[in-house]
């Protein structure tokens, strides 16, 4: 047991956890661009030829593509059992044969290795307010920006450790030292090459990260407007300043020359840095006489011809987007990009700062805390119910402890088979934790009461076998029977598949990890616990006050003494309440017995009305059957609608000059039972 524990919680730690399961095509995206182009153009001479090339690719199902100004995407879906690097491998073979029968100068480019929920992060890159006279940032505390140091540490007032915080958000005075602070002053040009140049880079190299597509402001490149006059005074073409610029943009490499024993690497220098470099540009020599690019043109800065920007809050901001690469752990990739964005920050120009505006963190730990949930809850009410069903503490404890043991075996068993932890998947564990308690309930109150009803002729394993065998064959039926129910389930394909598989391949993880535990974990709990105790009353006051004074402490400095925003007042109250409560319980364990059936007053107040509502059911049995016939017949008037329902009725009376359409109480009713609508999701 000890071991599956610790396997699971490896498992569980190293799992693929989001939020929604991945229902995307397995496909790869081939992108071409060509600017300029018109659609019609790019269709007949980019996406044809590349549509027709990679249509005999292996595991294809279908090719999607739409040319665009300028670009061309085109989509190769492929069959769900397809490898999604050995499908990339094979589009990267027939790229290679396709791109003979493309135009010079255009290279098709396969998209990253993502899909489209891989869109894990998103952020901005903006200007902000810093201190001049501390430009590399300040040490502040992270609940009061007005408590600041120049160096790292811990905070006095709060004991929190101290943050570099660089940039301000809002002006006003710095906290260490007064000085006014001062608003950065980039436009979104600069922004944009801070992001394409370094930023990007910077994030594509984090950890299970595919690409950093930058998004919004300016695309800073080299203008150069020419002048037609000049251009005809001086005979030169539109091709010649082009090829000009193109062969002039590069470094170049003349071998090296030897002098006095030793070896000089020459190196011709050319690549554009200013705009004076562009403008003196030679096109054309006449005579020895050279005409240069500012002779029949003017050079620029300007921004690049874009068809969309990036909107925050009505402003319009620079930023990019962090994809996922496939199969990757989004918590972990999230986490990896927000270290590598802690590194590069210091790098970045005063006043200016990433603010991410999409994580999707929250939304995995929403996910996650709604089983942690379900589980704490269903824990508790199962302690509840069996300690007032059969006034036996440590009964309900042997059943407490087995909830969670068959969680983590579902969760060893989704790790090896590769099914990822999202609020499908996670659904499924939820839904069966009703039967996961049923089955150690089961097994539980069996053999309490083969013990409670032993004369002590048998030994006490053998009782516990006894018991145990008579209800395991009854438990594997039952859970087979529940599985049997989801086989059509796993027959789902395409998106229905990817979307439900989850929820059915977690839920028999966890009805077998249940019958696993009822049959081997739970008779020994049992053997463990089920005993009769004889402790003195002065000695269970002892163990019982001991342990709920020492849980007090552990549960007010431990557990509420990681929430600030708890008042010490209702931190104590809280705890003397928990350590009262579990002093009483350990106290209740010390002392208490196996009491027969026959002896728990529950069940004897259960039994008094069970007995006489059955023998009524049972002389009334046409009148009590009326009961479940009214529930169907209702419930297919809600399912299939009372039009429907009642259509060979309206048909009937159709005949005799009868219509049931006149009269508004039956439309009224038909508009009130009209049928249960389809879709394939739920609205979000």
């Amino acid at each position: 047991t000890v071991l599956v524990i610790g396997v699971g919680y490896y498992c569980i730690k190293n799992i693929p956890v989001d939020a929604i399961p991945d229902i995307s095509e397995n496909q790869s995206i081939v992108f071409t661009d060509w600017p300029g182009r018109d659609p019609q153009t790019v269709e007949d001479q980019v996406t044809y030829p590349l549509t027709t090339s990679l249509e005999g690719v292996p595991g294809v199902k279908v090719i999607r593509s739409y040319s665009g100004f300028g670009f061309s995407v085109v989509y190769v879906i492929f069959k769900d059992k397809i490898d999604f690097y050995w499908a990339r491998s094979r589009v990267l073979e027939r790229l290679n044969v396709a791109a003979r029968w493309l135009p010079d100068g255009v290279v098709p480019v396969l998209g990253p290795d993502a899909t489209a929920l891989g869109q894990v992060f998103w952020y901005t890159i903006e200007n902000g307010y810093y201190c001049p006279d501390h430009s590399g940032g300040i040490f502040v505390c992270p609940d009061d920006f007005s408590i600041a140091f120049d160096k790292a540490g811990d905070c006095p007032e709060h004991g929190h450790k101290l943050v570099l915080k660089r940039v301000f958000s809002d002006p006003g005075a710095c906290p260490l030292g007064g000085g006014s602070l001062v608003r950065s002053t980039h436009d979104l040009g600069e922004l944009r090459s801070l992001q394409d140049w370094y930023v990007r880079y910077q994030l594509n190299a984090a950890e299970g990260v595919s690409e950093v597509a930058s998004v919004g402001g300016f695309v800073k490149q080299y203008q150069i407007d020419v002048d037609p006059d000049k251009m005809r005074a001086h005979r030169v073409k539109l091709s010649d300043i082009y090829t000009a610029v193109q062969r002039s943009n590069i470094d170049v490499g003349a071998k090296v020359i030897e002098n006095y024993g030793m070896e000089y690497i020459i190196r011709g220098v050319g690549f554009i840095k200013t705009v004076k470099d562009v403008e003196n540009i030679v096109v054309k020599s006449t005579e020895g006489t050279p005409l240069y690019v500012k002779n029949v043109a003017t050079v620029t800065f300007g921004p690049d011809f874009r068809r969309g920007a990036l909107d925050k809050e009505g402003a319009e901001v620079v930023g990019a987007v962090a994809t996922m690469r496939y199969g990757e752990n989004p918590l972990r990739v999230i986490k990896k990009v927000k270290e590598k964005i802690k590194e590069i920050e210091p790098g970045l120009p005063d006043g200016v700062h990433i603010v991410p505006f999409y994580d999707r963190t929250q939304l995995i730990n929403e996910t996650i805390g709604t089983l942690k949930e379900a589980l704490t809850e269903e824990v508790i009410i199962t302690i509840i119910i069996i300690t007032i069903f059969l006034l036996h503490v440590r009964s309900s404890i042997i059943v407490a402890l087995t909830l969670p043991l068959a969680i983590i075996i579902a969760f060893i068993a989704m790790y090896r088979l590769g099914v990822d932890s999202n609020v499908m998947s996670l659904s499924g564990i939820a839904i069966a934790i009703g039967t996961l308690v049923d089955m150690g309930i089961i097994m539980t109150e069996n053999i309490y009461r083969h013990l409670t009803e032993s004369d002590g002729s048998k030994p006490r394993i053998e009782v516990i076998y006894e018991a145990g065998k008579e209800v395991g064959g009854a438990i594997i039926t039952a859970v087979s029977t529940t599985i049997v129910s989801f086989i059509p389930v796993f027959f789902m394909e395409s998106q229905e598949g990817k979307l439900f598989k989850p929820l059915a391949y977690t839920k028999t993880f966890a009805l077998f990890a249940s019958v696993i535990v009822a049959i081997t974990v739970i008779p020994v709990l049992c053997n463990l616990f089920l005993k009769e105790t004889n402790w003195r009353r002065r000695t269970s006051v002892i163990l019982g006050g001991s342990s709920g004074l020492c849980l007090l402490f552990l549960i007010r400095y431990l557990i509420f003494g990681r929430y600030e925003t708890i008042s010490a007042p209702t931190a104590w109250i809280f705890s003397v309440a928990g350590g009262l409560l579990i002093g009483f319980f350990i106290y209740v364990m010390s002392r208490e017995r196996l009491r027969p059936m026959q002896q728990n007053f529950i069940s004897r107040g259960i039994y008094a009305v069970y007995e006489p509502t059955l023998r009524w059911i049972l002389a009334h049995k046409v009148l009590f059957l009326m009961i479940p016939v009214f529930i169907v017949f209702c419930g297919f008037f809600i399912w299939l609608g009372l039009g429907r329902v009642a259509y060979p009725v309206e048909k009937s009376l159709s005949y005799v000059k009868l219509d049931l359409n006149k009269l508004s109480p039956w439309v009224a009713l038909k508009h009130k039972f009209p049928g249960i609508g389809r879709e394939f999701m739920p609205a979000l």
